[in-house]
């Protein structure tokens, strides 16, 4: 029997004016954090997205992996330097806690 690991997931939607991004305070499965967009969000969209981000772990240490530009995984370095194979951003990222 598998357990469902829980993560840090970021949820989006959009409408022709506007764009609407969530973040849950805990980390929750996939369908939960779905469930919580849809029971949080001001007006009827579809779709929206729920995108995975990282651990709570990695979230409470500042661990990024993500493109800060595109929003695609990715991983840094332990300087904080990324390259993004999916929109070919590069750079350094300093997360403060």
């Amino acid at each position: 029997m598998s357990t469902i690991e829980k993560k840090m997931y970021r949820m989006k939607a959009q409408t022709e004016t506007i764009t609407i991004t969530m973040f849950p305070k805990v980390a929750t499965t996939h369908e939960e954090s779905e469930n919580e967009a849809k029971k949080h969000l001001p007006f009827e969209t579809k779709p929206f997205v729920v995108e995975e981000i990282c651990s709570e772990e990695e979230w409470k240490e500042g661990q990024p992996n993500f493109c800060p530009r595109c929003g695609s995984r990715t991983s840094f370095d332990d300087n904080g330097f990324y390259e993004c194979s999916d929109c070919e951003a590069q750079g350094h990222v300093s997360v403060e806690i």
